[in-house]
């Protein structure tokens, strides 16, 4: 089973409890209510689905389903010799001897 459909049926389960368990706390059920909490039900469903999926692809780095795309800049950073610490003085102090 693919990664979407478990997410999919996660969020539809998390809307239905979501919304049994608003209406369990309301007390009593008029149509109305039943009507008003199924509709924030649906609403925290897609928000649950979003939320979880962000958190997968950018907490937990999980690989997306799509390649992502390249990124030249860090390649080329990585790449890059480090320079180290007396490299760095040793230009400081040609310049101090130039001025």
């Amino acid at each position: 089973m693919k990664s979407a459909v478990l997410l999919i049926l996660g969020s539809i389960a998390f809307a239905v409890l979501w919304t049994g368990g608003m209406l369990w706390s309301s007390g009593t059920v008029d149509k109305t209510d039943v009507i008003i909490l199924s509709v924030c039900g649906v609403f925290a469903g897609i928000a649950w689905y979003y939320a979880m999926r962000w958190v997968f692809q950018h907490i937990i780095n999980v690989d997306p389903p799509y390649p992502l795309p390249r990124n030249p800049a860090a390649e080329r950073w990585a790449s890059n010799k480090v320079e180290r610490d007396d490299d760095r003085s040793a230009r400081l102090g040609d310049k101090c001897r130039r001025s």
